[in-house]
């Protein structure tokens, strides 16, 4: 068996994530680490809250890395040959592989998070979802609607399934040309703005200070990088993160590439939700798909011999 661990993103965040592991001294270092009652807000919501990158963003790190304490205290590991996670993921995909500390990545999430929301503040944009169509005709699409305006693909989540991003002007436009292009679904996103895109480009700024000031362990050429859809460069780590914030997610590169060329044959989703399970056997039917959100899941990891 030739394993990847997987890490969830923005978008699957929910009120009670985690509650199995509340107990856990990671929760009241996050608390510390943050500045604010992240586990409350986990617990509780308001879900106005959960929503905000600010919260949202620490909030899915911290589960992903409370079920890999957990699986570690069941003594479980199977031995991962690669980590990758969805745009947010891939923190946990480095905190997994050991590149970066927990506190450190709290900090840079922290950082993240709110410039990424302040970002939306003062850059007002939007993205959707398009379903139906090849990537090429969607790509096509967006440079036919730009203009003078912001739009690019922003996650190529799986075959048939793009998140675009942009200015709402641009965004309006393109949706009647997918329409005609035959799509079978368009559908705004409730999200706060244009993640994975240029109106990022201040929350970037703002993450590189972070990041450059930290320091950062072997281990990165096991975790696939969301720009590149290859293995992080070691040299490069910082810019490419960096990038990360203003280019498009290639997941199904990614995936591709894991299933295909190195024969990954089991993706195992830690953290909140199944939402990247679903897209793996979207993109990658033959392989096996497993997940372990709360303490219920963590024996079901174990495989039979």
């Amino acid at each position: 068996m030739k394993t990847a661990y997987i890490f969830p993103g923005q978008g699957a965040q929910k009120i009670g994530m985690a509650s199995d592991f509340y107990e856990s001294e990671l929760c009241k270092k996050a608390n510390e680490v943050c500045g604010f009652d992240l586990i409350s807000i986990m617990k509780d919501g308001p879900a106005e809250s959960l929503t905000l990158t600010t919260y949202c963003q620490p909030a899915l790190f911290l589960h992903s890395a409370l079920v890999l304490e957990a699986m570690e205290k069941h003594g479980i590991s199977l031995d991962p040959q690669y980590f990758l996670g969805l745009s947010l993921g891939e923190y946990s995909a480095m905190y997994a592989a050991g590149v970066m500390s927990f506190e450190d990545i709290l900090k840079a999430l922290v950082v993240r998070g709110g410039a990424m929301q302040e970002a939306c503040e003062n850059e007002p944009g939007g993205m959707l979802t398009v379903i139906g169509l090849d990537d090429e005709i969607v790509v096509e699409s967006c440079e036919s609607a730009r203009e003078d305006s912001v739009l690019q693909a922003a996650n190529f989540n799986a075959p048939g399934q793009i998140v675009l991003s942009g200015r709402s002007d641009a965004l309006e436009r393109v949706q009647e040309i997918l329409k005609e292009k035959g799509a079978r679904r368009v559908m705004p996103l409730n999200v706060a703005g244009a993640f994975h895109s240029p109106l990022m480009q201040s929350a970037a700024d703002k993450l590189k200070a972070c990041l450059s000031e930290m320091t950062l362990n072997p281990g990165a050429e096991k975790v696939v990088s969301n720009v590149t859809a290859r293995p992080h460069d070691s040299n490069s780590i910082v810019e490419t993160l960096v990038n990360q914030i203003t280019a498009p997610v290639r997941w199904t590169s990614s995936i591709q590439w894991l299933a295909e060329e190195q024969n990954i044959d089991t993706f195992v989703e830690l953290g909140t939700g199944k939402v990247l399970s679903g897209l793996v056997k979207r993109i990658a039917s033959n392989v096996d798909r497993k997940s372990a959100d709360g303490a219920q899941d963590i024996p079901d990891l174990v495989v039979a011999d």
